[in-house]
């Protein structure tokens, strides 16, 4: 049985370079839920967090 040899440092690359996850959000331009939000709820048992302002980022 032949081993097989896989470069783990290319196989694992990150998008991110390590840093807190607030930094990330920030870049993302996550949209703040906190205190922001509605639910809509579906007939198949699914909710889902709908912003109310859209432009409150983190």
């Amino acid at each position: 049985m032949r081993r097989l040899n896989i470069n783990t440092s290319k196989h694992n690359h990150k998008p991110y370079p390590p840093s807190t996850l607030q930094e990330r959000l920030k870049k993302d331009k996550a949209i703040d839920l906190r205190n922001n939000y509605r639910i809509k709820e579906y007939p198949n048992g699914y909710i889902k967090a709908i912003p109310i302002d859209e432009n409150k980022y983190l």
